[in-house]
């Protein structure tokens, strides 16, 4: 019974996450179209004048959302090996294990999602600002890279599967 009153929790917390996705997701892109509506014809130069320069270095954002989400994932083993029975790190149980892997798992996919959503529009800002189709190029980059950030169920599934495997190999 209380497998599958975790699973169900389990099971909602992730539609959470994934609705947090998606927020983040349309808000871009309903910014980017908005944007384009409301800016002038693009600019296609040559030249990367200040406002393609700063979007450009928004954009390290881009690949940081894949170097912290890790780095916090990992960085949180610590405190997870003292709450977690060595002896049993498979599945869920009574002592909500799967619960605070999840914890782990939504902290860090927050963070790249937060990460990604924040550079896409800052470079939507800037293509808004200084009219150029490099930093709309950009932002349009940032709607592909959340898409890689999409928490499907076998991504969370896999994450888990790691976090777990993270915990053996700390606890050893």
């Amino acid at each position: 019974m209380a497998y599958h009153n975790q699973e169900a929790t389990l099971n909602a917390r992730h539609r959470v996450l994934q609705t947090i996705w998606s927020a983040g997701f349309f808000s871009v892109a309903s910014a980017g179209i908005l944007f384009y509506v409301l800016a002038k014809q693009p600019k296609f130069t040559q030249e990367l004048g200040t406002f393609q320069l700063i979007g450009l270095a928004f954009c390290v954002s881009y690949l940081m959302s894949f170097v912290i989400p890790p780095m916090i994932r990992k960085s949180n083993m610590v405190g997870l090996k003292n709450s977690f029975d060595k002896t049993n790190l498979q599945g869920p149980d009574d002592e909500g294990i799967s619960q605070k892997v999840f914890n782990v798992i939504q902290t860090s996919t927050i963070i790249a999602i937060a990460l990604t959503e924040g550079a896409a529009f800052a470079n939507l800002t800037l293509y808004l600002v200084g009219n150029s189709i490099y930093s709309f190029a950009a932002g349009g980059f940032g709607l592909a890279v959340l898409l890689l950030h999409y928490p499907s169920s076998t991504k969370v599934t896999a994450l888990v599967d790691e976090v777990v495997a993270d915990l053996k190999s700390v606890s050893n």
